[in-house]
C-alpha cells in the first residue's frame, strides 16, 4: 500500500513591533527601561556578547499560527562593568542595570612653596677676600712679592759649558753621517722589496674581501624574497581563517531576568 503524507507543519506568523524604551543616566549606573506589555517573563531573553552589545528579544503567541516579536541591540558604553549587568521584569517593563567601573582618583600632592632663611642666605652668599686697611687685598700683595722674587738670568759660565758640548755633538754628527751613507744604499733596497711584498698582500686581501661581501649580499638578499614571500602567504592564509570563522568566535552571555 502507499504511504499517505501526513499533515502539513504548521508555520508561524510573525508580527515585529517596536516597543518603546527609555534611558536614564546616573552617576553610578545607567538604566535602560523596555515596555514590554503583555508580555511575560519567560518570552523576553536579554544577551551581551563579547563586543559589549545588548540584545533583548521576545516573542509571545496571539493564537492561530500568529506571533508578536520584538527584537532590541543596545551599545554598552565603554566605562560600564559588563560582568555586573542586571534586569528586572516589573509590570510590563524591563529594567536593565548597566553599572559603571568606579575608579578611585586622588588628586596628586602640591609642592609646598619652599622658604629661604637667613641663615641659608649667608651660606650661600660668595666670600670675598680679606682686605687691609689701605685698601688692598692681601692676594694681590702676595703677588707682587712673588714678582719680586723672581729668579736673576743664567751665568755667564753656563753658557760657555753648553757651546763646547755643542761643539762636540757637531764633530760627531760629520764623522757618523759618512758611515751611515753606505748602510742607508742597502736598507732602502730592503724596504722596497719588503712594501712590494705588503702592497700585493693588501690587493690580494682586498680581492678575497670583496668576493666574500658580494656572496654574503646575495645569501641575504635571497633569505630576505624568502621570508617576506612566506609573510604574505601567511598573512593570507591568517585573513582567510579569521574571515571563515569571525561568527563562531562571537560569544553572547545570557542575562537573567529577576
Amino acid at each position: 500500500m502507499d504511504a499517505r503524507p501526513g499533515p502539513a507543519v504548521s508555520q508561524r506568523i510573525f508580527n515585529d513591533i517596536v516597543p518603546p524604551h527609555d534611558l536614564t543616566q546616573g552617576d553610578r549606573a545607567d538604566t535602560i527601561i523596555i515596555d514590554v506589555t503583555g508580555f511575560k517573563k519567560e518570552q523576553i531573553k536579554i544577551q551581551i556578547d563579547n563586543f559589549g552589545k545588548l540584545k533583548v528579544n521576545g516573542e509571545r503567541p496571539l493564537g492561530e499560527n500568529k506571533w508578536v516579536r520584538f527584537g532590541k541591540d543596545f551599545q554598552t558604553p565603554e566605562n560600564c562593568n559588563k560582568s555586573q549587568i542586571r534586569a528586572k521584569f516589573e509590570n510590563g517593563r524591563v529594567h536593565i542595570t548597566l553599572p559603571k567601573l568606579v575608579v578611585d582618583t586622588v588628586p596628586p600632592p602640591q609642592d609646598q612653596p619652599t622658604q629661604v632663611t637667613a641663615q641659608d642666605k649667608k651660606a650661600t652668599e660668595p666670600k670675598l677676600p680679606s682686605t687691609n686697611q689701605n685698601g688692598h687685598s692681601k692676594i694681590a700683595n702676595g703677588e707682587q712679592k712673588e714678582e719680586k722674587r723672581s729668579d736673576p738670568p743664567l751665568a755667564d759660565a753656563k753658557n760657555k759649558v753648553e757651546d763646547k758640548e755643542a761643539d762636540k755633538s757637531d764633530k760627531y754628527s760629520k764623522s757618523s753621517s759618512d758611515t751611515s751613507d753606505s748602510s742607508s744604499e742597502y736598507e732602502s733596497t730592503e724596504r722596497s722589496a719588503d712594501q712590494r711584498k705588503l702592497s700585493m698582500r693588501l690587493l690580494s686581501f682586498k680581492q678575497k674581501a670583496l668576493e666574500s661581501v658580494y656572496g654574503s649580499r646575495k645569501e641575504i638578499c635571497s633569505a630576505f624574497a624568502a621570508l617576506v614571500i612566506s609573510v604574505g602567504v601567511g598573512m593570507i592564509i591568517y585573513k582567510f581563517i579569521d574571515f571563515s570563522s569571525g561568527a563562531s568566535r562571537e560569544s553572547t552571555d545570557l542575562v537573567p531576568i529577576i
